[in-house]
């Protein structure tokens, strides 16, 4: 009766300690739940404030993208006649920051006016030709030849699209009368001799270019020879 009692009590006495120990890892268990939701909630107030700089961001690049907008009104050409002055008033004042001659002061003039979409003389174009180069000029001054020993202008005219080099701040249109009728001529100007001859160069001057012209990007191989007196 007595060993019945005992063993019963240390049954009682097991479940107890068992019950107790499941408590406290229910209560640990509850304890780290409630730590995972304040992190939870920690990292959606750390996305929130992100997402405030974000938008504080944007609206501070959209306020510069006005500023430059704003300035460029004001600065830049609304039509031809008030661009000019504007372009007179520029070049009276660099002409007296840096004692501008008459010829350097006609240059600076001349390049403004062309920026900005002016309308000059024919004469004032024909005084800037004789820096521009046709593509067939170009060859001569690079030194790249057809297979038939004649300046390769096309080679030349399909590198300066194929580098990117149409662009306004390496050519101009110049006018071109033939009788009845006149049409316009691109010219190139010396600034793109150096990226031509830099990319010959990389390619290790090969005899056979291949590069894709036209609309369709139809690729074209072009024979080339070169010169001992091209441009190093």
């Amino acid at each position: 009766m007595v060993r019945q009692q005992q063993s019963l009590q240390q049954t009682i006495e097991q479940f107890i300690h068992q019950s107790l120990q499941q408590r406290r890892q229910q209560e640990q268990f509850q304890q780290y739940v409630i730590q995972v939701i304040a992190k939870q909630e920690q990292f959606q107030q750390y996305v929130i404030q992100v997402i405030a700089k974000q938008e504080q961001f944007q609206q501070y690049v959209m306020r510069g993208f006005d500023n430059i907008d704003a300035f460029l009104a004001e600065m830049l050409p609304h039509d031809m006649f008030s661009g000019y002055e504007k372009i007179q008033r520029l070049v009276d004042q660099m002409s007296a920051m840096y004692d501008l001659s008459p010829t350097e002061r006609r240059k600076y003039t001349r390049e403004l006016c062309q920026a900005h979409d002016v309308l000059l003389p024919e004469k004032a174009l024909l005084e800037s030709e004789s820096l521009y180069h046709d593509a067939q000029e170009l060859a001569v001054k690079i030194g790249v030849y057809s297979i038939n020993d004649k300046p390769h202008s096309r080679l030349v005219a399909a590198l300066i699209r194929h580098l990117g080099l149409d662009q306004e701040q390496y050519c101009r249109k110049f006018p071109v009368s033939s009788g009845v009728s006149s049409t316009t001529v691109v010219k190139y100007s010396d600034n793109v001799i150096p990226h031509i001859l830099k990319w010959l160069q990389e390619k290790g001057r090969p005899e056979t270019i291949e590069l894709a012209c036209g609309e369709r990007g139809k690729v074209r191989k072009f024979k080339v020879k070169y010169r001992p007196n091209a441009r190093r």
